[in-house]
């Protein structure tokens, strides 16, 4: 199975990333995807994907990702399109409350109703990956109607160079609001409360260092990511993996474990 991305134009979308497989004796296999407070849109050609037993939608949106998934791909062809929204992006395409549909998955016409279908028939037509970029990112630049303020996108910026080693405190003091109006703000914009967003977005930093084997040692991990101590540290990586880092550092290879920050 081959995971490809590229970029986009668009100010609220990280990267359109496609997934594919041409075997068609593809058997059933569990992908675990883990959270980092985003929000996904898949557009799905092939057999619906599982989880919990559950066939989710054709298209969809996991809005706001606080949880880790585990989904079972379908046996078969995969041919998938996703695209990852900037943390603050969603509030860009919709005009519902982000805190009334965040952390769960909702067919796609929530998001843009029967605009869906055209857009999926016009991706079938055009099979060509940099065809379907093009009008992907045309699609998503025209849905764009509402403007996120640059302070807020600046934040956001800041926490992920800090690589969520602050607090909610210091980042209030930064710009000069109350922590209250802090938590107004992510909820309004982003759907989840600071403290919450942070922890994820240190969450990622680390799952990205084991990944990529830029930081071997644990200790080392607890240090660079001010954690309190190991114990902080499994207990809040179990919490958003659902495993304990040295599992995942053992069974990276396995490559079922799937992280789109990287």
């Amino acid at each position: 199975m081959q995971l490809t991305k590229y970029n986009s134009r668009n100010p609220y979308i990280d990267f359109f990333f496609f997934v594919q497989s041409e075997d068609l004796l593809f058997e059933h296999k569990e992908m675990k995807f883990f959270p980092n407070g985003k929000s996904v849109v898949v557009f799905n050609f092939g057999n619906k994907f599982i989880e919990n037993n559950e066939k989710l939608p054709q298209h969809l949106m996991s809005a706001v990702c606080m949880q880790s998934h585990v989904i079972k791909s379908p046996s078969g062809k995969i041919d998938l399109i996703g695209v990852q929204l900037k943390a603050y992006g969603l509030y860009a395409f919709t005009n519902t409350a982000i805190k009334e549909i965040a952390g769960k998955i909702h067919s796609l016409e929530l998001l843009f109703g029967n605009e869906v279908k055209e857009l999926e028939e016009k991706l079938i037509e055009n099979d060509e990956a940099c065809k379907r970029v093009e009008l992907l990112d045309y699609f998503f630049l025209t849905k764009i109607n509402r403007i996120v303020p640059t302070q807020v996108e600046t934040m956001i910026n800041d926490i992920t160079i800090q690589k969520g080693n602050l607090s909610v405190v210091q980042l209030a003091e930064k710009y000069s609001v109350s922590e209250r109006t802090m938590e107004r703000i992510f909820e309004t914009y982003l759907g989840i409360n600071p403290k919450k967003y942070i922890r994820l977005v240190r969450f990622q930093g680390t799952v990205e260092s084991l990944k990529n084997g830029k930081i071997k040692s644990i200790t080392k991990l607890i240090s660079d990511y001010d954690y309190a101590d190991q114990s902080h540290f499994i207990k809040e990586f179990h919490e958003f993996a659902k495993l304990k880092p040295s599992f995942f550092q053992k069974n990276i290879p396995l490559s079922d474990f799937y992280n789109f920050e990287s």
